[in-house]
């Protein structure tokens, strides 16, 4: 069976069609920006169907009867509207899953972003573990929590980000654009580190990353205060749910290879501090397609299922 995929991040929105070994053909993508409405969303999703049964037809696969659409932000309990999106918020508010059923004449499955890269990730590891977390580091950060093959909701108040994304619970960190203060959004999403970039003088992550490597002082200062910030949460993912292998990927750490070793050696530098359960650091496996592939998978699970 192969699945249509759509990925709503809050800079690039991704489309595929995703087959049971995480093939994806037919991928598009387009700047989130440009698609600043309902309406607009609708008329670029709306070209996809058609071929993917076209494609699909030809070749004599079953399509699923579902789409797979993956949200940055928080849907409600009813998988029907997007009830928070920093990010994307001409989305709020919106019944997203009636209105692109009605248009695409297709069933719509509807996951928030966390949950469809977390799953993509996790069903790509040849071994999949227990507990098994994502962090993905993009315009925003999500995070998602598997254990014993099934989803844990981290706990969160109201519409923030959940409780163990707090990186800096002094009182003192920057204030997020959810409400809280200290998320690590504030320090390891990309405009947080395009913003400590500029006060240093590079130009952007990759410029960042360069400076690292030639032991800029400022720089290296920059990438081992995000990657101990991150350590810090991905040991209290570990404490909190026995997660042993937590993945990393997302745009940041794609243009910041570094900063990935750096956690990984961060982590080992915690191992000491009294942590119950010491965490694998992994690289995404998956990539930009994480999101789409989640989401397709997903959607085709819930359709085998009914």
């Amino acid at each position: 069976m192969v699945t249509f995929g759509v990925d709503i991040g809050g800079t690039t929105t991704r489309a595929a069609i995703v087959d049971r070994n995480l093939k994806v053909q037919n991928f598009k993508a387009c700047p989130t920006r440009d698609l600043s409405s309902i309406d607009k969303l609708i008329d670029w999703l709306s070209e996809f169907p058609e071929q993917a049964f076209r494609l699909n037809s030809a070749k004599d696969k079953p399509f699923s009867s579902t789409i797979g659409v993956a949200i940055a932000g928080i849907i409600n309990k009813s998988k029907s509207e997007v009830v928070r999106s920093v990010h994307l918020p001409f989305l709020e508010g919106e019944p997203i899953r009636e209105s692109l059923t009605a248009a695409l004449h297709i069933p719509v499955h509807l996951v928030t972003d966390a949950q469809a890269t977390t799953w993509g990730e996790y069903i790509a590891l040849r071994d999949r573990p227990t507990g098994f977390a994502h962090l993905r580091f993009g315009t925003g950060v999500a995070c998602g929590v598997i254990v014993n093959n099934s989803f844990v909701e981290p706990a969160r108040k109201a519409n923030q980000h959940a409780n163990i994304l707090i990186a800096d619970a002094s009182g003192e960190g920057r204030i997020c654009k959810c409400g809280l203060r200290g998320c690590l959004e504030t320090v390891a999403s990309g405009s947080a580190l395009q913003r400590a970039a500029s006060a240093i003088g590079c130009q952007d992550l990759e410029n960042l990353e360069i400076s690292a490597l030639r032991e800029d002082a400022g720089a290296v200062a920059v990438i081992d205060s995000t990657a101990s910030a991150i350590a810090g949460v991905a040991m209290r993912l570990a404490d909190a749910y026995s997660v042993n292998t937590i993945s990393i990927g997302g745009g940041v750490i794609h243009a910041m290879p570094q900063l990935a070793k750096r956690i990984e050696l961060a982590c080992n530098a915690m191992q000491g501090d009294g942590s119950s359960c010491f965490p694998k650091i992994v690289r995404s496996n998956l990539g930009d397609h994480a999101g789409v592939i989640g989401a397709a998978i997903l959607a085709g699970e819930e359709t085998e299922a009914a």
